[in-house]
């Protein structure tokens, strides 16, 4: 018996990586080769080299990754700072409004800014939840009220 953890579309159905226990053996299949228990030396020296490759690439790439192709920075700014733009006005506006007093229409411009981004960070946990869930469970969910799923609502509200 063969537990499937990663299949990338591998012929034949078989899975890309595999893990199965026979007696009290434990095997990790990649690709059909055997990774055994005293092969555990290996994993740990690819783990190292590949925490080591990281952490390398980001010192020297770090701002080109994390500037460019990063995609968390290209949702912020093609998602959050248009928000921000539209409800708060350009770079010189963001400003003034920082430095201004709290009045009616800073907290009125505030307000609106950051109950658009929960709602929006909220849809968004929504749809990755959806994704890993699958899409009718998570409307069964929601018809069944959260009542009867609290945990799932407090995960989603603490990753939103």
């Amino acid at each position: 018996m063969c537990t499937i953890i990663l299949s990338y579309g591998v012929p034949n159905e078989q899975a890309a990586t595999c893990l199965e226990q026979a007696g009290n053996t434990m095997t990790i299949g990649i690709f059909s080769l055997p990774f055994w228990p005293q092969d555990f030396y290996l994993f740990v020296l690819f783990m190292i080299i590949g925490v080591v490759f990281v952490i390398l690439f980001t010192v020297i790439f770090g701002r080109i990754f994390c500037g460019w192709i990063c995609p968390q920075t290209i949702f912020l700014e093609m998602v959050f700072r248009r928000i921000e733009f539209w409800i708060e006005g350009d770079r010189g506006a963001q400003i003034r409004l920082e430095k201004q007093a709290w009045n009616a229409e800073k907290i009125r411009k505030k307000g609106i800014k950051w109950t658009l981004f929960l709602v929006l960070s909220f849809w968004i946990a929504n749809v990755f939840l959806a994704y890993l869930i699958s899409s009718d469970n998570l409307i069964r969910m929601v018809e069944e009220g959260p009542k009867n799923h609290l945990s799932t609502l407090i995960a989603l509200l603490i990753f939103t």
